[in-house]
This record gives C-alpha cells, structure tokens and sequence, in this order.
C-alpha cells in the first residue's frame, strides 16, 4: 500500500465516524519504511479532518512502519477503533 492511499482509506473510514460528542483530539501518525510519511487526524469543532501533514500541537504522534502485512493489521486496528467510536 503506498502512504497516499492510506491516507485516503483513514479519510473514509474517518468520515463514517460520529465525533459529535467530542470537542478536540489531535493525533499524528508517522510512518516510516519505504512508504514513509506524516498524517495527523483531528477532531475539532465537532469535525473530523484527516490530512497528510505533520501537526505540531497535537495530544499524541503514533510511529509505525507500513508494509504490505502490515497495512492489513492497521487497517484493522482502525477499523476496530472506529466500530467502538461508533456505538
């Protein structure tokens, strides 16, 4: 998987999330290897964003590599995070 589709499948998965009961959470994701690249999510005034920049005022930076195993097992962490935001 390259980082740029990664970054869209968080940008769809994010968006099918209900953030209404949250005010503010900033997370920057790292990623290194040869597909390596910044991306944060935010969720801000009731919105989420997710973006592939680095962003310097965030609650938590997560680092993890991105391989083709991998990108299966994070996507499926993502899944999971965003079946319980969802209940």
């Amino acid at each position: 998987m390259k980082f740029d589709e990664l970054v869209t499948k968080v940008r769809g998965l994010a968006s099918k999330v209900d953030v209404s009961n949250q005010d503010f959470l900033a997370v920057q994701i790292n990623i290194t290897g040869k597909e390596s690249g910044v991306f944060y999510v935010e969720v801000k005034d009731h919105k989420i964003s997710v973006e592939p920049y680095d962003y310097h005022d965030r609650n938590c930076a997560i680092t993890m590599s991105l391989t083709q195993q991998e990108s299966s097992k994070w996507k499926a962490i993502w899944v999971r995070h965003l079946n319980f935001q969802r209940s």
